[in-house]
């Protein structure tokens, strides 16, 4: 467990040191081990269902999607965002929170779509006065009606629901995605 938090500290580290450059691929390069993508004539931006499938760090919240039957919702045309717990976050859930969650298909849908949200924005390190550019203050309604509060404030790592946004931007095809260390609505 100390690998982990040592892991995810020295991650947040990057996130800010490049998200200060003007960079999160930097960050995301660092942090995720994707799985090998098939073979395709041209690069072409995974969706975010993608995404998570060829992230190791999210295959927990991955096998959610799948077990709640939403992979059709993640890999739908669209521009939305992606609040997604890093596997570590899932772990760190206790015994009643997992069971809670999981007890069944539509309490598990419910939770997945607390982390989805139609604010198809970047979150910049070092804040922004503007709320839908990588700003602090603005309050989203998540696909599960739930309220998601974005803090992004000048030094220090952004946050949804006071959860630190260790890697953001992730672009994908339909969308966005920042990792987070916390399970929204848990």
């Amino acid at each position: 467990m100390q690998n982990i938090e040592n892991s995810v500290s020295a991650r947040r580290r990057v996130l800010f040191a490049s998200g200060l450059a003007g960079s999160a691929a930097l960050a995301t390069a660092g942090l995720f081990q994707s799985r090998p993508a098939a073979a395709q004539g041209f690069m072409q931006a995974p969706s975010l269902l993608e995404l998570l499938e060829r992230a190791r760090e999210l295959s927990r919240f991955a096998a959610w999607v799948k077990r709640a039957g939403l992979e059709s919702e993640l890999a739908a045309p669209g521009n939305v965002t992606l609040f997604v717990p890093h596997d570590a976050a899932i772990v760190r859930l206790s015994t009643q929170q997992l069971g809670a969650i999981e007890q069944n298909r539509e309490t598990l849908a419910r939770t997945v779509r607390a982390h989805l949200a139609d604010y198809p924005f970047q979150i910049l390190a070092g804040g922004s006065n503007d709320a839908n550019n990588g700003g602090s203050g603005a309050t989203v309604r998540s696909r599960a009606g739930s309220s998601i509060i974005v803090s992004n404030p000048g030094l220090a790592l952004p946050s949804v629901d006071n959860f630190v946004i260790f890697v953001a931007n992730m672009r994908a095809a339909n969308g966005i995605a920042h990792c987070i260390n916390g399970v929204l609505g848990a």
